[in-house]
């Protein structure tokens, strides 16, 4: 079986590629490890948000382009062509995508249009440990309020909006709250990105 890409999703792979190998080559990479910006690169985030990149996936009633999960794939493999750093992963793909799938339509109204224009960073937090575990998660629900940490969170230190998975149930979570603590993580293969590890206490929701 042959799959082709269509007209629309053939021209917004042509115009990823283009633009990631003249606007973020492998040494911007490079540049932004050395200078240790830590996965900080607002101008590149800005550009590639002004090209409608972030929000491929989400509808257009919500500001996106509508063009689906075949449409931003083929945008993310032009992206790893060039290894750019980027939170398009974190907040185009999977928080985007826990909005959708899981947002009050009053959380859709609010987030998704700033996800899409680059206004917000969205990322999801679901390890607790050095172990894909989510059906063993310690995250506490109680009185209204959410306790308990998460690790290795991809881009989490940048990041406005995180959904935390507990259980079977999603939390949004505004990473200015009061409650919320972070601290950046460095990983083997993050020196020029970061991960994150995240703690909520008593944390109204």
């Amino acid at each position: 079986m042959t799959f082709t890409l269509n007209d629309d999703q053939r021209m917004l792979k042509d115009t990823a590629r283009d633009f990631f190998r003249e606007q973020a080559p492998v040494t911007r990479l490079r540049k932004q490890r050395d200078e240790k910006k830590n996965g900080r690169d607002p101008d590149l985030w800005r550009e590639i948000a002004a090209l409608g990149l972030a929000g491929v996936i989400i509808p257009e009633e919500y500001g996106g382009a509508g063009l689906g999960y075949v449409a931003l794939g083929a945008v993310l493999e032009e992206s790893g062509r060039t290894l750019v750093a980027s939170p398009l992963h974190s907040s185009a793909l999977a928080g985007a995508s826990a909005l959708l799938l899981a947002g009050t339509d009053a959380q859709k109204q609010e987030w998704l249009p700033k996800i899409a224009s680059g206004e917000v960073i969205a990322t999801i937090a679901i390890d607790e440990g050095a172990h894909h575990a989510p059906g063993k998660s310690k995250l506490k629900f109680e009185g209204g309020k959410l306790t308990g940490s998460k690790q290795y969170v991809a881009d989490g230190h940048i990041a406005d909006v995180i959904i935390v998975a507990g259980g079977d149930a999603l939390y949004l979570v505004k990473a200015d709250d009061a409650g919320v603590k972070r601290r950046e993580l460095v990983t083997a293969d993050s020196r020029a990105r970061r991960t994150s590890r995240l703690k909520a206490r008593r944390l109204r929701r």
